[in-house]
């Protein structure tokens, strides 16, 4: 029920994808503390609409977007707000939705930075434990297999999988690879099944320690306009990720974990491409959002991965990409 109220800018871009006219239409989005800037906390709701307006940027040129996120600090007094109200009016059109952060009169814009591999390590965070105990949501999935083989072949480790299929499946019967690793089937987008699945996982390794999200659905059209997408479709897009990922860290909240790490996209930034599945780009965003939101407060590292674009998760769709460089 929390990640419901972002399904409520899908109608609204549909109503907006439908604007005919001679000249980009201005639209301002502006969310409150959905990022985080210079560690200050932030939270998810309404973080799905960066995604949305991604999508709007890309989908078409009939839009003119600024894709704003204000701090609740700076709308104290009439003269702050006056303020951001000023700074909103001021902002320029973002051609491709570039997220803008305004705090304190200041500006603050999205980029990558290289990391050294060294410094990383150094950080003194937990990593994955030789003959660990780890669940993989999402694990019959194209991305949770490969890291379900990995923790198994260069780890030793002890998996289960969560997953929406039967374990019948064939899809399923290959990512297990031979009774090597367990199967729950749970949907986790529904709170009560999520529960039940960690449980179950715990309970057939005999712990836990880390639990890997790598939910998705797969991606079956190429690029297409928000007004074919129908909420049904929409919703089940966007809660795997968003439902999915509120759900999974409420299952394991109170469990002594090394990690929580969730699989994300770099579609979840501007510079990453999301206008081509505006429920896809709302549910990462939204994740990742909700992610960094509970971090601080967790009693267990919670981490995000934003990959690139796996080829398998587009299936034949990868053909309507030929510039995509597609991670194999």
């Amino acid at each position: 029920a929390a990640a419901e109220h972002e399904l409520g800018p899908a109608p609204a871009g549909k109503a907006l994808s439908r604007l005919e006219a001679d000249r980009p239409t201005d639209l301002s989005v502006v969310t409150q503390e959905t990022q985080s800037v210079a560690g200050e906390p932030s939270g998810a709701r309404g973080a799905g609409l960066a995604g949305l307006v991604y999508f709007l940027a890309r989908d078409s040129r009939r839009f003119a977007v600024r894709n704003l996120d204000v701090s609740g600090a700076d709308l104290t007094t009439p003269a702050g707000r006056a303020e951001v109200a000023a700074a909103v009016a001021a902002e320029p059109p973002a051609p491709g939705g570039d997220l803008v952060a305004l705090r304190g009169g200041r500006r603050y814009r999205q980029e990558v930075r290289p990391v050294d591999p060294a410094e990383a390590a150094d950080a003194g965070l937990p990593g994955i434990r030789p003959g660990g105990k780890y669940a993989v949501v999402g694990g019959s999935g194209f991305v949770g297999r490969i890291v379900s083989r990995h923790l198994i072949e260069r780890h030793g480790a002890q998996v289960v999988c969560v997953g929406r299929r039967p374990q019948s499946d064939p899809a399923v019967r290959e990512a297990l690879e031979g009774g090597r690793i367990g199967y729950v089937q749970a949907d986790v987008t529904d709170p009560g099944q999520a529960r039940q699945a960690i449980a179950a996982a715990k309970a057939a390794l005999g712990g836990l320690h880390g639990v890997l999200f790598a939910g998705a659905t797969r991606i079956t059209g190429g690029p297409g306009d928000l007004t074919a997408l129908g909420e049904a479709e929409f919703r089940e897009h966007f809660d795997v990720k968003a439902a999915g990922s509120r759900h999974v860290y409420e299952a394991v909240a109170e469990e002594p974990l090394d990690f929580l790490c969730y699989f994300s996209s770099a579609q979840a930034f501007a510079f990453g491409g999301a206008g081509t599945h505006a429920a896809y780009a709302a549910g990462i965003t939204f994740a990742d959002a909700f992610a960094r939101s509970v971090g601080p407060r967790s009693a267990f590292p919670v981490g995000i991965v934003n990959w690139g674009a796996w080829r398998a998760s587009f299936g034949e769709a990868a053909r309507d990409y030929p510039t995509l460089g597609f991670l194999d």
